[in-house]
């Protein structure tokens, strides 16, 4: 079971910096950082402002909304969650998969996939993960 909270005033000015420090065009500019991302090219700071930005594109592109998200003690992050909450997905911690070797192109994959409107179903307040 899943628990929410609103982001923090700190967390918000987080994310507020990341989207300042990074942009990109669009996913064909993404996939070439997620490429470098991939080699070992990236601290933590631009992981985290990707992951930032993969997560405000998703919102724009499916209507979900940034909150903070706890599922349990090892796994407490912000996330992007649909309105019924049936739906979550963790960007930053996608793209971390992509820096610990997870193959950038399911990553890509799956943003293309919700470009398309194509979308995942689950209960309402099920928070089920959304993941390559």
């Amino acid at each position: 079971m899943a628990d929410e909270r609103k982001l923090t005033r700190a967390e918000k000015d987080e994310l507020a910096d990341a989207r300042q420090a990074f942009s990109l065009p669009g996913l064909d500019e993404l996939a070439e950082v997620l490429d470098d991302v991939a080699m070992g090219g990236a601290d933590d700071d631009l992981l985290f402002h990707v992951g930032v930005w993969i997560g405000d594109w998703v919102a724009g592109q499916t209507g979900w909304v940034w909150i903070h998200v706890s599922f349990g003690p090892g796994l407490e992050a912000p996330a992007l969650v649909s309105s019924d909450r049936s739906l979550a997905m963790l960007p930053l911690q996608l793209v971390g998969s992509v820096a610990d070797g997870a193959p950038a192109a399911e990553l890509l994959g799956l943003l293309r996939r919700l470009e398309t409107g194509a979308r995942p179903s689950a209960p309402p307040r099920s928070f089920a993960l959304v993941a390559p």
